[in-house]
């Protein structure tokens, strides 16, 4: 049974299951004090007792439906998607506007009634000035729909948005105006969708982040040939059970979702508990927290202590315990834990923190999304192909003419007589070896011209072989590069870090079936910006049969070792100091340590990288002005920032005054600036979730607020099966 409470903290709020997970981020401590179904069994596999301290995971979702009407059949059939499928989807606009696009958009007179259909996107078209607003609503404006919370002081349900500006404000459920719904280009994927909020949706198949090159030939083909593959098959994205071929509407149906749960002595239990549920909770804080002591039993043994129920993010925890490493912890929750990981690691696992390393990355950028490298990426670059408009714009870029064969693809039409005769078609495919112009006369019945200067180069045929031709030196035509042999093959992310080229570089990336899954794209330039160094924290799991209460042994030899970028959201308890004398663990070798050899990361995250990096310019200037400290005046909607840093709306009368940075910035990054990083190698293999055949990356934005109340999937232990 989980341990019970003993009376402290008894003047705190109650709340249902369904009002603390709208209140609080997840993950959280809580009390249990009452309810209908205390005792009841028929909730899940959990039998939740009065007194118990709970452990409030996350929201969670064992899949989700989707529906679509066979083309073929005319019936209508229906689907499961786990939510954690990278298939990437267009969010159309809500019921009616979506069958009529054109139309007037449906108006919606609430924030009430926005939330009944959470568009990603929605437009204020009155000026709305309510002094109980946290900040003026303007005409035209288009905000950003982020999610809906409930406040823990009034029990009032806010919208939760983000204006023009990138400012988050609150709107009351209660707030007029006149909205409407606005289409977004962009894609999200099913866990994207579920954290906008219950709703039902339409949607449909994005395929930006897959452009196949079948062939060369025809008109149709794609300026990007990245992905090369020996049967020359087409690959996609797929759902199972949707046809390869269907790219019509499909119908999200609004999932059921439960609260992933564990009891405070056996975290490694995650009891499935409906929201539905009649129990009432409370915030546990106890009164002084245990401090973890170093262990007085022997080297590897663990001494008896009493649980502490302080959460730690991993960054503070490593600013906190830097000097008494290695630590043992419990995890407690993993947000959005790379799929490299998943193998290892489990909510209740217990693990050894044993080191603060630094290691080299690279950051790059394709479009709004952000992505951090490390030198043992799978896959190649190669440098962008790029466009011409002319030919003299091909011979500006060789002034010592071609040391190699030049390959371009031909994007218009064009045809003339003169000087000489010629005539070029979209797709056609020109290969220059030399741009040494040869002297022509041009004829025109009975008289001469000339002569002029033109270029030799041959076109390919339909039947593969070359054609001589001349062309104009003078010549405008646009033009794009195809690969030549020393392109095609590409080059490494360690190449990137050994021969240093000048930032930015734009590059595209050369997926092949080793690399499909990495969540770089493959059909849009990607530009490298900035070589960084990074802090990761050295860890590794202890088997479940070494942390019984039989056995308090730990193993000396480390048989996963996990590197962890200091920055994840990594909720963990710590259990105590271990106090284990230099050397005492034995790793594998490094080429075996399990890491992210590739990962989206945040705005945020990528500002902040570049910020605290020993090789960032001290003159760095970010993109948004909430992105660094500034004695600027802020605007009076408050930037985006961390969500545990208190109230996030500012009220009425605070406009006319600065808004305060957030100062609770952690301090981590500085205090290990000095350290070496190791020699890094290997990299864990990609895996692929069973419903897709292609994991891609959005090329739009990918920015995202720290909420930890996410909707996942768990696994739950089911003791009704046993």
């Amino acid at each position: 049974m989980a341990e019970m409470s003993d009376g402290c903290n008894k003047n705190g709020e109650i709340f249902t299951i369904k009002e603390f997970v709208e209140c609080f981020d997840l993950p959280k401590w809580t009390e249990v004090v009452g309810g209908k179904d205390i005792g009841q069994t028929g909730h899940g596999s959990c039998n939740i007792q009065k007194g118990m301290i709970l452990l409030f995971r996350t929201l969670a979702v064992e899949n989700v439906t989707l529906s679509f009407n066979d083309t073929d059949t005319g019936v209508k059939r229906i689907v499961q998607v786990s939510p954690d499928t990278q298939v990437k989807f267009k969010v159309l606009l809500p019921f009616p506007d979506f069958k009529n696009p054109n139309s007037p958009r449906t108006v919606y007179k609430t924030v009430a009634d926005l939330l009944t259909v959470c568009p990603t996107y929605f437009k204020s078209n009155i000026f709305y000035d309510d002094p109980y607003l946290p900040a003026i609503v303007k005409s035209g404006e288009v905000f950003r729909f982020i999610r809906q919370i409930r406040r823990t002081d009034d029990r009032r349900v806010y919208l939760q948005c983000e204006d023009p500006e990138g400012n988050i404000i609150d709107l009351p459920s209660e707030c007029r105006g006149d909205f409407t719904a606005v289409e977004d280009d962009k894609s999200y994927t099913l866990k994207e969708i579920l954290e906008l909020g219950p709703a039902d949706r339409k949607l449909k198949l994005s395929h930006e982040h897959i452009k196949m090159n079948l062939a060369d030939e025809g008109t149709n083909d794609a300026l990007y040939s990245n992905l090369t593959h020996s049967d020359g098959q087409n690959v996609l994205q797929r759902i199972m059970g949707l046809p390869l071929t269907y790219n019509g509407m499909l119908t999200y149906h609004r999932p059921v979702m439960f609260l992933a749960a564990s009891p405070s002595d056996k975290q490694q239990e995650v009891w499935k508990v409906p929201l539905s549920v009649d129990i009432l909770v409370k915030e546990f804080k106890a009164d002084e927290y245990e401090k973890p002591v170093v262990s007085e039993l022997g080297h590897g043994e663990i001494s008896s202590l009493p649980r502490a129920f302080k959460l730690y993010k991993l960054s503070e925890l490593l600013d906190t315990y830097h000097e008494d490493l290695p630590v043992l912890a419990t995890l407690v929750h993993y947000k959005d834990m790379p799929i490299e990981f998943k193998h290892c690691l489990e909510p209740g696992t217990d693990v050894v923190i044993h080191s603060i390393e630094r290691f080299d990355r690279i950051l790059a950028k394709s479009g709004e999304t952000k992505f951090s490298i490390s030198r043992e990426m799978v896959g190649r670059f190669r440098k962008t192909l790029r466009k011409f408009s002319s030919i003299e714009e091909l011979k500006m870029l060789y002034p010592n003419d071609l040391t190699e064969e030049l390959t371009v693809k031909i994007l218009q039409d064009i045809a003339s007589d003169f000087p000489v005769p010629y005539s070029l078609q979209t797709g056609d495919i020109l290969r220059f070896k030399t741009f040494q112009t040869k002297m022509q006369k041009a004829k025109i019945k009975s008289k001469t011209f000339g002569p002029f200067p033109v270029v030799k180069c041959e076109k390919r045929k339909i039947s593969g072989s070359y054609e001589k031709i001349l062309l104009p030196d003078d010549l405008e035509v646009c033009m794009h590069e195809m690969p030549s042999r020393s392109k095609a093959e590409g080059f490494s992310a360690d190449d990137v870090f050994r021969f240093r080229p000048e930032f930015p570089f734009q590059v595209d990336f050369l997926a092949d079936y080793t690399s499909l899954w990495s969540c770089l794209p493959i059909c849009s330039e990607i530009s490298l910006t900035n070589f960084v160094t990074e802090a990761f924290a050295i860890i590794s799991p202890v088997p479940s049969s070494e942390h019984t209460e039989e056995s308090r042994y730990i193993d000396n030899i480390v048989r996963d070792c996990l590197i962890i970028p200091a920055r994840h959201h990594v909720m963990l308890t710590v259990k105590e100091c271990l106090g284990f004398p230099p050397n005492y663990f034995m790793f594998p070798d490094k080429s075996v340590f399990v890491k992210c050899p590739v990962e989206k990361i945040s705005k945020q995250d990528f500002d902040d990288l570049i910020r605290h990096n020993d090789m960032a310019y001290e003159d760095y200037s970010p993109e948004s002005p909430g992105s660094v400290q500034s004695d600027v005046n802020l605007p009076t909607r408050r930037q985006s920032t961390e969500p545990n840093e208190g109230d996030r709306v500012n009220k009425r009368l605070s406009r006319s005054l600065t808004n305060m940075f957030n100062k609770n910035k952690t301090n981590f990054f500085n205090k290990f600036r000095n350290r070496k990083s190791s020699n890094q190698q290997s990299v864990a293999v990609m895996a692929a979730e069973n419903e897709t055949y292609m994991a891609g990356s959005l090329t739009g934005s990918d920015d995202h607020f720290d909420d930890e109340n996410i909707y996942e999937s768990v696994s739950v232990n089911d003791k009704s099966k046993r």
